[in-house]
């Protein structure tokens, strides 16, 4: 195995610059990754949703879901 110092470090360089390319796109992209994303994603149609806005809680049968 040649020793890090005899290493061309141009080639050094550019592996270290794809992997930081590489968990820079990871990081920005961490919610679809399928290990670590948010998990399943579900939605729902109420028929009567007067005063509901984005965020709120919702409850149903007392159960926070």
């Amino acid at each position: 195995m040649i020793p890090f110092r005899e290493r061309n470090p141009v080639t050094i360089g550019a592996v270290g610059l794809t992997v930081l390319a590489m968990l820079a796109v990871a990081a920005f992209n961490a919610d679809d990754l399928p290990l670590i994303g948010d998990g399943e994603t579900y939605s729902a149609a109420f028929s009567e949703a007067g005063g509901l806005k984005p965020g709120d809680e919702v409850r149903v049968a007392g159960v926070k879901v």
